[in-house]
C-alpha cells in the first residue's frame, strides 16, 4: 500500500497521520504539542514524527500557518509560529528524509479538502474560515485557489477593526475562539473553564455569556458581510474544531441572521456550513496538494 505522511502544524498542536493513497483513507492519526520556543525544538518534533513512520511513506504533505510559497517551499512569514520566518521547510525535510515534500498554508489545505471531496465539490466556489487560535482564510473561484500577487489573499487574521493602526484590534485576535474562551474565564473568574464548558454555558442560555457570544457573532457577521460583498462566494465553510459543535454553529447562524436582519439594504443571506472533515481537513487537504503536484502550482490564481 502506498502511503503519505500528512502533518498539520497548528499554533497549539501538530497533528499527523498516514494517508492510504489506494483506499483514500486517513489512518493512524495523533497529535503532539507545538513547540512555541524556537525553530530547533520545532524541527526536533517534526523529525521525531517522521522517524516514527520511517519506510511506511513515500512522501510528506505539510500544512502550516503563515504566508507560504508553495512552489519553492519557502515560509515567507510563519504566522502564529514566527520562528519559521524565511525558512524553506521543504528543502530541509527533503534533504533529511530523501522523499518528496510539499507544503501549503493551513487554511488553503482545508479549502483544498472541501474542493476535492467536501462541501465545495459541486460548486467549486467558496470561502474557508478556520476558527482556532486565530482566524484562517482561503478563497476558491471555479475550483482555483486564489493566492494574490503577494500570496496573502485570505489572511483575514490581519484585517484591522479601525483606522488607528496603533490601537486597532486584529481580526485574528477578535475572532479567535481561544480568546473568546479567555473572555468567559475572566467573566466567570474561572481559569479552568474550557471550550466545551463555555459551549454548555451558551446552551444553558447564561445571560452574561450569551451577551459576549452575541458580540462575538456580530463581529464575525461583519467579516462575512464584507467578504460577501467583495468575493460573493457560493458558500462559506466554517472550519476548526469548534465548527463541529452543534451549539456553536446553531447560535452562530442565529447571530449572523440577526445581523443581516439589521441591514438597511437587502443582501442575500450567506450559505454557512461546517467543514466536511472536522479536525482532519488540513491533513486531507495537504494530501490533495501533494497529489496535484505541479498542476496545483499551475492552476492557483495570483
Amino acid at each position: 500500500m502506498v502511503k503519505l505522511l500528512s502533518i498539520d502544524v497548528g499554533g497549539t498542536f501538530i497533528k499527523y497521520g498516514l494517508y492510504d493513497l489506494e483506499f483514500q483513507h486517513l489512518e493512524s492519526t495523533d497529535k503532539v504539542l507545538t513547540p512555541r520556543t524556537n525553530f530547533e525544538n520545532f524541527t526536533n518534533v517534526l523529525f521525531k514524527i517522521c522517524n516514527q513512520f520511517w519506510e511506511k511513506y513515500v512522501g510528506v504533505a505539510l500544512s502550516v500557518p503563515g504566508t507560504i510559497d508553495a512552489k519553492t517551499g519557502l515560509i515567507i512569514q510563519g504566522g502564529s509560529l514566527q520562528y519559521n520566518n524565511q525558512i524553506n521547510l521543504v528543502k530541509l525535510l527533503e534533504g533529511k528524509l530523501n522523499v518528496p515534500v510539499t507544503i501549503e498554508n493551513d487554511a488553503r489545505c482545508a479549502l483544498l479538502a472541501e474542493l476535492w471531496r467536501g462541501k465545495l465539490k459541486e460548486s467549486q466556489d467558496g470561502v474557508m474560515l478556520t476558527v482556532s487560535t486565530g482566524i484562517g482564510g482561503a478563497i476558491a473561484k471555479k475550483g482555483k485557489v486564489i493566492l494574490g500577487s503577494h500570496r496573502i489573499a485570505g489572511e483575514f487574521s490581519a484585517l484591522l477593526d479601525s483606522n488607528d493602526t496603533k490601537t486597532a484590534t486584529l481580526k485574528g485576535r477578535e475572532l479567535s475562539f481561544s480568546y473568546f474562551v479567555q473572555e468567559i474565564q475572566n467573566l466567570k473568574r474561572n481559569n479552568d473553564l474550557d471550550g466545551v464548558q463555555v459551549m454548555e454555558l451558551i446552551s444553558e442560555e447564561d445571560p452574561e455569556v450569551l451577551k459576549l457570544f452575541d458580540q462575538y457573532t456580530t463581529t464575525f457577521a461583519r467579516l462575512i458581510y464584507n467578504l460577501q460583498l467583495i468575493v460573493d462566494p457560493a458558500s462559506f465553510i466554517i472550519g476548526g474544531g469548534v465548527s463541529q459543535n452543534e451549539i456553536f454553529m446553531n447560535q452562530f447562524r442565529v447571530g449572523i441572521e440577526r445581523f443581516y436582519n439589521s441591514l438597511s439594504i437587502p443582501i442575500p443571506r450567506p450559505t454557512l456550513t461546517a467543514s466536511e472533515f472536522r479536525s482532519d481537513a488540513n491533513l486531507i487537504g495537504a494530501v490533495r496538494r501533494y497529489q496535484l503536484g505541479e498542476e496545483y502550482i499551475n492552476t492557483i490564481v495570483l
